[in-house]
């Protein structure tokens, strides 16, 4: 995984971050990533570490 440590690809708002986050999970998907569970991010440059946890809905139209 690269890092980019460049503001200029800076996500400045929730719906920015909601529509990113769309298309990577639809490119995992794709790809044949179960990209269900926790999936943990350690930030090298900062103090804070984030767990992101990823849960299928139920009744939800898989056809996507």
């Amino acid at each position: 995984m690269s890092s980019d440590s460049s503001d200029s690809n800076a996500i400045t708002s929730g719906e920015e971050f909601d529509a990113a986050l769309e298309q990577l999970l639809r490119r995992a998907r794709r790809g044949g990533v179960d990209v269900r569970g926790s999936w943990v991010y350690r930030f090298t440059e900062q103090t804070e570490d984030l767990e992101i946890m990823v849960y299928e809905l139920g009744g939800v139209d898989a056809s996507d």
